[in-house]
């Protein structure tokens, strides 16, 4: 279904179209699976794909069966980089600036809180809701509308408003929420319910839909992603839609703007985008969206036209080619006004300083472009650049390893440990909301692979799809696990897989129906590429300036390395459990101005410390942030929190947390605390010249080997005698580890019977029976 292939040689030709010779461009192609050779011949807007020797790209199935394929305007498509899903949002956006679009791949995007983008958020979920439920009534709408927003008062408390002041803004929406059910919604168009025309082509004849109702709900927010052409996107509704006076009904998607029309445009395209997606889907060809207007009540009826598809297929290929080249960024448009009002200004001229060494004159922005960058020294830009490098190569290796899941056979992938095969949709197991679901190894799987011995543990992100090619039918996290059974915390819904009604008929009744047939699942590990784009906008937040939320204090406390500061504190009432060097850390941590560090050698009591440290902390009425690298890791420390009476959120081990991975969360703290040890496992990093350059130094150990006199050491531990405790002190520790106690230096394993198992060994011939018995060797206390 995703057949790929690599591009061999690139040739450029002249063909004749009646009596002109045109130029055309010759792809040589070798198919990735059979390895067999095909031509594609590139003519017309085609001509001018940017492509080259090594790029892999795919060929959406053709009726022709030849080895030489020609695409031109009027058939094929070519789809360069197609295991990069490229965002439609981001696509349809890119014709406007292609910079702009690449940095939103790339870089994580911050919640932004406005009033507008909040109550939008809010009237997408009432009409959402109200297409589920097909209740339009002011009372239902209205019950909806206090359910969405006791549901949302995280987003209400981040624009300062109350849950009264929000509910009577929403009220005045309520009426237009209810005018487009009473005339968009039902089993048949309505006379009134008439497509607009007045923006856009009038596609009403080519179409034959004047008049429309929207018949069923399929899904809501599905998130789709489409490895035939490349792209991946959320729809806000996918419905089926009936149409007069042609008498089809079809499946389509439907978007929701809760802003104004004058982006029409660009709402088109995307529109448009995820036609491609549903059809991918679906397994249908999907011809038309809808687009719905709310503050005007108006319904557009978007034609994915061939011209148009052509059009955004090669935008698409643009901005997959731009992103291929990780280290350099398209042009900057150089338009003031535009740059100003860009949600993406500062990243773009953060890069633009530091990664392209520019300034206000190669900018075009002049003394804005200063004015934004002014606080950047050249050491600052330099560790900006650096570490931007290192996380676009593992990037690189990360994107690898992903595409797997919709290129290798379930079957393959298993053997690597990466993926369970044939599974099932267990309810029994299942909580009755769904975001916690069962899967179990189907009785007709006869392959004898425990899945507890895979490379998927608990905590791992995961992605579900069907046997049968449906990719990213939900996504989540291994919760609990055993030999034949997963159960999974989702953080997007299960999908069903489309099942076709019995009246299906591709061309006038695109109708489907959930009928309980079973579906067999793949479930594969994901290699969270969102990670790296989170870890950029971490990086971005140090480095921008304060009036851009900048992170000026963990600027001056990192990149410039300022000694930290501490403070004289009164005597501290420490309980007697705690060993010299664990109070020493909770003093170390209650003097802390900036930061403290704790460096737990093996079987110090990390935990425990930790777990004072937020005792104390929390008796000088300070709020504590916790993190951690596991699940587990931040399990026992909550633990021995909660039985000190605490009430919990949810720190951990950044020793295991690379710096752009790890500043995130300590902006939202005036004093952090690093535990760890330096000296055990690294940060985990794939790309082999990444983790040579760095990329697996953690904030830990950058700041350990910079103000060495802001760690406390805990040194006594309790978990070897002193013979084991010597190897790793004298390798690693430089003899700082110490035995907590005569007892932890002497203890020593005890076996009852020993010496019964050690005679049954021996009597029952083994050949240690002859020589020095090597478990006695090991085993005997003497």
């Amino acid at each position: 279904r995703y057949n790929r292939y690599m591009v061999a040689n690139i040739s450029t030709a002249k063909y004749l179209e009646g009596d002109q010779g045109l130029s055309e461009k010759i792809v040589l192609l070798l198919d990735e699976a059979s390895s067999s050779p095909a031509r594609a011949h590139l003519r017309e807007d085609w001509f001018h794909t940017v492509v080259q020797v090594g790029d892999v790209v795919h060929i959406p199935i053709m009726e022709s069966s030849s080895n030489d394929i020609i695409i031109d305007n009027s058939q094929g498509y070519f789809i360069i980089h197609p295991d990069r899903l490229i965002s439609s949002t981001a696509v349809a956006e890119s014709f406007f600036c292609l910079r702009k679009s690449v940095l939103q791949q790339k870089i994580k995007s911050l919640g932004d809180y406005s009033e507008a983008l909040v109550h939008g958020n809010l009237i997408h979920r009432i009409v959402q809701n109200a297409l589920r439920s097909n209740d339009f009534s002011h009372e239902g709408l209205m019950e909806e509308a206090r359910r969405v927003v006791q549901s949302s008062l995280e987003e209400l408390l981040a624009i300062d408003q109350d849950e009264n002041t929000a509910l009577n803004i929403l009220e005045k929406t309520i009426s237009y929420i209810q005018s487009f059910g009473e005339t968009y919604v039902g089993s048949q168009p309505k006379p009134n319910a008439i497509v607009a025309s007045d923006i856009g082509p009038n596609i009403a004849v080519t179409l034959g839909c004047k008049n429309v109702a929207i018949t069923g709900v399929l899904d809501v927010e599905e998130h789709l992603w489409s490895p035939t052409y490349g792209l991946k996107g959320m729809v806000d509704v996918s419905i089926e839609m009936a149409m007069q006076p042609s008498h089809k009904t079809m499946t389509i998607p439907l978007e929701l703007k809760t802003g104004k029309s004058s982006r029409f445009i660009s709402h088109r395209a995307q529109t448009i985008l995820y036609t491609l997606l549903m059809s991918d889907r679906y397994d249908v060809d999907i011809t038309a969206g809808a687009l719905y207007y709310c503050r005007t009540n108006s319904l557009y009826m978007i034609e994915a036209t061939r011209n148009d598809v052509r059009g955004l297929v090669m935008a698409r290929n643009r901005l997959a080619s731009a992103m291929q080249n990780r280290h350099t960024l398209p042009a900057m448009i150089k338009n003031l006004h535009s740059c100003q009002h860009c949600a993406m200004n500062d990243v773009c001229l953060l890069f633009h300083k530091s990664i392209e060494n520019g300034d206000g004159s190669s900018s075009g922005l002049s003394g804005w472009f200063d004015m934004k960058t002014n606080h950047l020294n050249d050491n600052a830009a330099a560790m900006f650049r650096h570490w931007q490098r290192l996380i676009d190569l593992e990037e690189d290796d990360i994107d690898y390893i992903r595409r797997d899941i919709w290129r290798l056979p379930a079957e393959l992938r298993e053997l690597s440990g990466r993926c369970w095969n044939d599974m099932v949709f267990d309810q029994s197991q299942s909580n009755s909301s769904k975001s916690v679901v069962c899967f179990r190894r189907d009785t007709g799987f006869t392959e004898n692979i425990s899945m507890a011995t895979s490379n998927i543990s608990v905590g791992d992100p995961v992605v579900i799809s069907s046997t049968a090619g449906h990719i990213n039918l939900g996504m989540g996290f291994v919760l609990r696990l055993d030999q034949d059974s997963v159960q999974i915390n989702l953080t997007s819904p299960l999908r069903r897989t489309p099942q076709r009604r019995d009246d299906f008929q591709a061309d006038i009744r695109q109708v489907f129906v959930n009928n309980g047939q079973i579906t067999k699942y793949r479930i594969d590990k994901d290699e969270m590429a969102s990670g790296m784009a989170l870890m950029r906008r971490n990086l971005v937040t140090l480095f921008a300036r304060e009036e851009d939320n900048g992170d000026v204090k963990r600027r001056r406390l990192i990149v410039d390395r300022i000694k930290p500061s501490f403070v004289p504190i009164p005597p501290v009432k420490m309980p007697p459990t705690l060993n010299p060097a664990q109070q020493n850390a909770v003093e170390k941590v209650l003097s802390a101005k900036d930061y403290a560090i704790i460096l737990g050698m093996p079987g110090t009591g990390k935990t425990t410390t930790t777990a004072h440290i937020i005792k104390a902390l929390v008796e000088r009425n300070k709020s504590v942030l916790l993190t951690a690298y596991t699940h587990s890791a931040l399990d026992n420390v909550l633990v021995k929190v909660r039985e000190s009476g605490i009430d919990v959120l949810r720190l951990g081990n950044p020793e295991k947390l690379t710096l752009p991975a790890c500043v995130g969360p300590l902006r939202y703290a005036d004093v952090f605390v690093l535990v760890g040890d330096q000296y055990q496992l690294p940060p985990l990093v794939r790309d082999d010249i990444a983790r040579e350059n760095g990329l697996q130094k953690s904030l830990f150990g950058l700041l350990a080997g910079a103000h060495p006199e802001a760690i406390a050491f805990l040194e006594y531990q309790y978990r070897m005698n002193e013979d084991i405790m010597t190897l790793s002190n004298t390798l690693v520790y430089d003899s700082k580890l110490k035995c907590a106690n005569k007892s932890v230096a002497n203890r020593q394993i005890e076996l009852p019977q020993y010496r019964e198992v050690l005679t049954k060994i021996h009597e029952s011939g083994s050949s240690c029976a002859k020589q020095p018995c090597w478990i006695e060797q090991a085993l005997d206390p003497r």
